[in-house]
């Protein structure tokens, strides 16, 4: 075990042998300082000198070891097994919390002030999506050799997005022979399918590989697991999350009755608030889409004579994720007229007045749920996502001399996202058939579209073309042709990201000092990006069938980078001098200058270093400046009002607190609260008002800065042979992050309390126009109600400074055993602070909770331990997964939380217990035989098929939802066992 301490200490091309046999899928180690000699062709993250690992910095190391003993599908499922990331115990399939697989180094989440940079050999990705993240999944696990992570500032070297730091998936450089795999496995009304291919040959100076991967994950239906069917939480301390009244026949309000007739049979009223609606609609849905992701990856390097080498690699993927929708629905009591309402043509013919007020037949509100779907009750539309990605590499490498090396490297790709939505619920088309227009009042001469004088109208009602809302699906009388106009809504977002990334480095020793060789690298990068995004829908302006609302728009975004940058990593002192307790010392300095075409120039640099003390312990320490550009294609069209995706739509507001907004007792329905009680609009009652988020052109939005600060030990103790401790303690500064403001910040923050304007006597024409900036090309998403109370600015802005302190640690022990090899291992992630400030506003700890940033989640500690065993057959391996208790202090929280004057937040918000669950895997290698070198492995996450904490969360809305479940920290798969076999040929 000593000779094997001293392979260690080596680092740099021992990089994957410390992953597979200390990490084993969590804990993991830093790539201590190696001597260039020994690693003289390996290139590390974080660095652009050959041969040398980061100074001051710790790498954590992941390799095909480790991704197999994990069971990772994908890379998303690998990074969150990482607790230094906040995707740590996240579900591994669709796009959960606007990150779309990004990772998210210390709980920055990857969202459009993603502050975590994902690279690919060093390169950056294609963007996935309208906010232009990296989906690193399109890379078939089986062709990474290793993955590393820094968790620290970096972009002195990779320019924009490294604030937190970076994730570099390294790719396999050759392989020889065949490797095929296959896997099962099943959960509760749940199942996965998985293959892969790995094949590759050599020749005398060069190599083809060639890397695929399949894996299909069913859709986990609401009605599967009970939190995400429930509805009702308050018997466990939640609230009454049914999303409406009106299942299954419609709700009535009359006039001369207080409160709600659950249906038109009810002799009696309930008291109109949310603890009394009766409808769950979450069960008919999907919690997690079906996923299927194909994958193929070719690689080809060749050496032209001594001094030239080439490389070219070639990916493609595609992904397909498919979401059953749940039933449409109707919340906002809309208005339908019987036979004694004088209202000729609007008398919808299937009118009912409830049986505890028989003479209520002029008229009536109406709240109700489609169960019927598209005629069988179970067919409520789809949410469809197709992703198809072409990335690839090529690299020219010349040996300019025995130590001199120059290399140009080409990265490019193109990804199409496609999002669209299938035969969904058209409200406007069955408002249309309740009362002959497209209002929910009924007004047959308000606009149906802002901005312009559209009225949209489908008189006279008959038992033709009117809806039914007063019988349940078993004996409704609503025609079959209106059932299916009624799932008519289809829309569609069409983005497209093309990107190219050229650089050219060169490095080497530039001279000798005593202790050694003064080694740099220097070089400079050009990069373009340009994003399409064409959107279409139908009825989305609110005028009713598919022939009548379609609405389309285009978004083009471009922008060009120069970049330059270098590095040098100067050796102080050297063993050979004999200083007592400072065995080594290096210094590293390294710095970029990024000019932008749209938002100007940037400088970064990074200073760093090592101080060996002994054999036994490392200290490190680095001091570095970071950006995050604003992405591109957010700053908004000009053209198109300012909106970057979609303009601004109708929305309840929940819950808007007295003492911060006293004007709101103003509005209809909030009279009389107190200053300790709060006001929901548009939710309970029928005061709606406007949303909207556009791009950050409009608020002069720049990019995001920090700084962090460092400083670690690396131990391996001479006196405890295989023992290897990484700690690491961070502190980060970010200032002005990206984001869309929330309802809670606004709410909750004096200084966000500009972004809402209330209307106790409903907005004016002027002030709806100047917000929805219909005049300048700007939208809004269907019907426009007749009176406007309130607007809610959500704009792209430089909203967040975080200040966040922590500690990272990794600990890994082997020991050799006559019984075999033993290995433990403990990878944690602790914060010690996690400040926020609003808008330049008072800082405030938002440490150990979630949900007032909804970007952000601020959950204090995050661990995996690992024990195992292992001989020359059989390996097994036992993970315990654990998040810390917290605090939801969001807007849903059933207590809500309170602040200061100064938006400090005091008290308030719901305890939410820790999650803890362990994995297994066990695999059994074939020594002799004709299975002789091949592998069956058993996996099984969630052991205990232990529920998720519960988190007073849920979506009342027609798209799949994730209730009682916080998806950062949490899934809701359950326990999932699995079976493969690994043959090789």
């Amino acid at each position: 075990m000593e000779g094997f301490r001293q392979r260690l200490l080596i680092g740099g091309s021992w990089a994957s042998l410390v992953a597979a046999t200390s990490f084993f899928a969590s804990p993991a180690l830093a790539q201590p300082a190696a001597p260039a000699a020994a690693v003289e062709e390996v290139t590390v993250t974080g660095t652009s000198i050959r041969g040398t690992a980061p100074v001051g910095s710790n790498v954590i190391t992941v390799d095909q070891q480790v991704i197999q003993t994990s069971d990772a599908h994908n890379m998303q499922e690998l990074l969150n097994t990482i607790p230094a990331l906040s995707t740590a115990n996240a579900p591994p399939q669709g796009t959960n919390n606007n990150s779309f697989f990004a990772p998210q180094i210390h709980q920055l989440a990857g969202s459009i002030s993603n502050s975590t940079l994902a690279v690919v050999d060093g390169m950056r990705f294609v963007g996935a999506g309208g906010d232009t993240l990296a989906d690193p999944n399109i890379i078939p696990t089986v062709a990474i050799q290793r993955v590393e992570v820094l968790a620290d500032g970096a972009s002195s070297i990779y320019g924009s997005d490294a604030v937190s730091g970076v994730v570099n998936f390294i790719t396999r450089k050759d392989y020889e022979g065949l490797q095929l795999s296959v896997e099962a496995g099943v959960a509760d009304q749940y199942n996965t399918t998985s293959g892969s291919l790995l094949w590759g040959t050599k020749w005398d100076k060069g190599s083809v590989m060639l890397a695929g991967g399949y894996t299909f994950q069913s859709e986990l239906r609401g009605s599967a697991r009970r939190l995400t069917s429930m509805g009702d939480y308050t018997s466990i301390g939640g609230t009454n999350y049914t999303s409406v009244y009106g299942c299954p026949s419609a709700a009535i309000i009359v006039p001369g009755n207080a409160g709600v007739f659950l249906s038109a049979a009810s002799t009696s009223t309930v008291v109109n608030t949310q603890a009394n609606k009766n409808c769950n609609i979450q069960p008919y849905g999907d919690v997690l889409p079906e996923s299927v992701r194909q994958n193929v990856l070719m690689k080809v390097n060749q050496d032209f004579g001594d001094r030239l080498s080439a490389m070219v690699m070639l990916d493609y993927n595609e992904l397909n994720l498919t979401t059953r929708m749940q039933p449409g629905q109707i919340t906002a009591n809309t208005a339908v007229y019987g036979p004694t309402s004088g209202k000729p043509g609007q008398i919808n013919p299937f009118y009912q007045a409830p049986a505890g007020s028989p003479g209520s037949t002029a008229s009536e509100q109406v709240s109700w749920v489609d169960l019927m779907g598209r005629g069988n009750g179970t067919d409520f539309g789809r949410s469809l996502l197709n992703e198809e990605a072409f990335y690839a590499q090529g690299a020219l490498t010349y040996k300019i001399s025995d130590s001199w090396q120059a290399k140009f490297t080409d990265a490019l790709g193109v990804d199409h996202y496609d999002g669209s939505t299938i035969n969904t619920f058209c409200g406007s088309c069955a408002t249309l058939a309740l009362n002959g227009t497209a209002q929910s009042s009924g007004s047959t001469t308000t606009t149906d579209v802002a901005g312009q004088n559209v009225i949209a109208l489908n008189v006279p009602l008959t038992t033709a073309n009117a809806l039914d809302v007063w019988n349940p699906a078993a004996s409704n009388q609503t025609n079959t042709l209106v059932r299916q106009q009624l799932y008519s809504n289809k829309s569609g977002g069409d983005t497209q990201n093309t990107f190219n990334q050229a650089r050219l480095e060169v490095d080497g020793p530039l001279f000798s000092l005593p202790a050694g060789d003064v080694k740099v690298a220097f070089g400079g990068e050009y990069a373009n990006y340009h994003l399409y995004n064409f959107s279409t829908g139908t009825n989305g302006n609110g005028t009713g069938f598919i022939n009548n609302g379609t609405t389309i728009s285009v978004f083009r975004s471009r922008r060009n980078v120069m970049s330059g940058f270098g590095e040098v990593n100067i050796p102080v002192i050297s063993p050979d001098m004999n200083i007592p307790l400072v065995q080594k010392v290096q210094v590293g300095l390294s710095a970029r200058y990024d000019k932008y075409s749209d938002v100007g120039p940037t400088f970064n640099p990074k200073y760093a270093i090592d101080w060996t003390i002994t054999d036994d312990i490392k200290l490190r320490a680095n001091y570095s400046t970071s950006f995050v550009a604003v992405p591109v294609g957010i700053s908004g069209d000009p053209s198109q009002g300012g909106e970057f995706g979609g303009g601004a739509s109708i929305a309840p507001l929940s819950p808007v607190p007295v003492s911060a907004f006293p004007a709101v007792t103003g509005i209809p329905g909030c009279a009389g609260l107190t200053p300790a009680q709060s006001c929901n609009l548009g939710a309970t009652t029928n005061y709606p008002g406007l949303i909207r988020q556009y791009g950050s052109a409009l608020a002069n939005a720049r990019p995001q800065r920090g700084n962090g600060i460092n400083i670690g030990a690396d131990i391996t103790p001479t006196f405890i042979p295989g023992l290897i401790i990484n700690i690491t303690y961070f502190q980060q500064k970010y200032k002005g992050g990206i984001t869309a403001p929330n309802h809670t910040q606004i709410v909750n923050t004096a200084s966000a309390a500009h972004l809402l304007t209330l209307c106790p006597s409903g907005c004016t024409q002027a002030q709806i126009d100047d917000f929805t900036r219909v005049n300048f090309g700007g939208t809004v998403a269907g019907q426009l109600p007749p009176v406007i109370y309130f607007l809610e600015n959500h704009d792209e802005n430089n909203v967040l400074d975080l200040t966040i302190h922590g500690i990272d640690l990794n600990a890994n022990y082997m020991f050799d055993t006559r019984f075999g090899q033993f290995h433990v291992g403990e990878g944690l992630t602790q914060f010690l602070k996690f400040d926020e400030a609003l808008l330049g506003g008072t800082s405030f700890s938002v440490l150990g909770t979630s949900a007032f940033n909804s970007t952000f989640p601020s959950v204090a500690m995050q661990s995996r331990s690992n024990l195992g065993w292992s001989d020359d057959t059989i390996s097994m391996d036992v993970f315990m997964n654990w998040t810390s208790a917290y605090r939801n202090i969001g807007a849903t929280a059933a207590n809500p939380p309170t602040a200061d004057a100064n938006g400090a937040l005091v008290v308030g918000g719901d305890h939410v217990n820790a999650n803890v669950t362990f994995d297994m895997h066990a695999s059994y290698n074939f020594q002799d035989g004709w299975l002789g070198g091949d592998q069956i492995f058993f996996d099984v996450k969630n052991v205990f098929d232990k529920d998720p904490p519960f988190y007073n969360y849920a979506v009342p809305s027609n798209t799949n939802s994730s209730n009682g479940i916080n998806t950062f920290v949490s899934n809701p798969i359950g326990r999932l066992i699995s079976v493969g076999l690994r043959a090789v040929f």
